[in-house]
């Protein structure tokens, strides 16, 4: 399908920010009693087009693959909305893995997407590239027009094929094959853009993951390379890495979430509003009132607080758009895990369901959990905003009491 938004976007060189520090993962489960073989390493920018033509890195028979791989964003930095390569790079990335035009966009337009797509057409990408470099092309500054494989035949189609200007590396990807496609939208943990592709017709799967962090990532790797993964057959299963994905940034949000209830309890606990322990809290500490020492409330910095409350109810607020993508992807893998044939010298497919299904409700049950947590935080940060206007009311009173009483002497 036509996708004018991506043409432009291809076009554009400011959508480009090539960079080295790249990673590779790779899996190939063996056709005997062999155990997963397992490959990572480092790529730079120049290296990867390179390695997407590889056509294996394993001797002997092969039932299945995976290969990954990992692009970080620069340390320190939110994610930019470029890709981390060049555009000959993602050129040659297109067209081996038949990336779908969407891709790009989800990168581009920082919005969170979670959806399932085709890859895309055999020749439109190196297609592309070869008419833009002849005389009349349709991609020229005054026509331009996108070009693709599902169009009838066009003069510049047949002259490219004629003269065999285009890449002789094909894709191994068949048209059976199916995307994953899942973007983001905050700029502090677990911001990524990832796509999966799965081919069933070689049991193969590939993903691009864009945006991680160096942390992220080396988190990433240890788990695909621990003997549970590699040690089993589930190791090239095409739902294995957003599972991961999912599960690490599930278990990320518990953290954070840990994190601002505490700082919500300090705060309560300075206002006198410490969730209903006031009494248990005056007889321990010998408390002069419920709630509270009287000095210590007269001297709070009421602005600080405020302050304080207003940077955690903007966290909280991002925190449950966060919770809302994750759970998202669980409903798309929960399709894609009823969709996907078992690959042969795989573990029993109702094993591998069980293990995936078991994973994935309990990834959803923290999800949800983590949404009661949100709106618990919700309510209690605007009960505490209400007790700093009537802290800040009475401390106006106060003032007023003494200017009256010096007035008086």
């Amino acid at each position: 399908m036509f996708d004018l938004s991506s043409e432009r976007l291809l076009e554009n060189e400011e959508r480009f920010a090539p960079r080295n520090g790249h990673r590779f993962v790779e899996i190939w489960e063996c056709g005997d009693a062999r155990p997963p073989i397992y490959r990572s390493g480092d790529l730079k920018e120049k290296e990867i087009a390179s390695w997407i033509h590889e056509e294996r890195s394993a001797n002997g028979p092969i039932q299945s693959g995976l290969r990954v791989l990992l692009c970080p964003k620069p340390a320190g930095k939110p994610s930019s909305g470029k890709l981390p390569f060049s555009q000959e790079t993602f050129r040659q990335l297109s067209q081996a893995w038949r990336i779908p035009s969407t891709f790009l966009r989800a990168i581009a337009q920082k919005l969170s997407v979670v959806t399932r797509c085709s890859v895309a057409p055999v020749c439109s990408v190196g297609m592309e590239r070869s008419a833009a470099s002849l005389p009349n092309s349709p991609r020229s500054p005054r026509h331009r027009v996108a070009t693709f494989s599902s169009l009838p035949a066009s003069p510049v189609k047949e002259r490219v094929e004629e003269e065999g200007i285009l890449d002789d590396r094909k894709s191994s990807i068949s048209d059976s094959a199916t995307c994953l496609l899942v973007r983001g939208d905050v700029d502090w943990t677990w911001d990524y853009t990832m796509l999966l592709i799965h081919d069933p017709a070689a049991h193969m799967t590939y993903a691009i993951v864009v945006g991680l962090t160096a942390i992220e990532i080396d988190l990433i790797q240890s788990y695909l390379s621990s003997p549970a993964i590699t040690g089993s057959s589930l190791s090239t299963h095409p739902i294995l890495l957003p599972v991961l994905l999912l599960d690490l940034a599930t278990d990320e949000t518990a953290s954070l979430l840990k994190i601002r209830i505490k700082l919500l309890s300090q705060i309560q606990q300075q206002t006198g509003m410490d969730r209903f322990n006031s009494l248990r809290s005056a007889n321990v500490s010998g408390r002069t009132s419920i709630g509270g020492r009287e000095k210590e409330r007269h001297e709070l910095d009421l602005d600080a607080v405020m302050l304080r409350l207003t940077c955690l109810s903007d966290w909280v607020a991002a925190q449950r758009g966060f919770v809302s993508i994750q759970q998202r992807v669980v409903g798309v893998i929960e399709e894609m895990l009823c969709s996907v044939p078992q690959s042969p010298g795989t573990s029993p497919a109702a094993y591998v369901k069980t293990q995936f299904t078991e994973r994935l409700s309990f990834i959803s049950q923290s999800l949800y959990a983590a949404e009661q947590k949100c709106q618990y935080l919700e309510r209690s940060i605007s009960a505490q905003v209400q007790t700093i206007y009537s802290l800040i009311g009475q401390k106006d009173n106060r003032l007023n009491i003494a200017l009256q009483a010096r007035l008086v002497r």
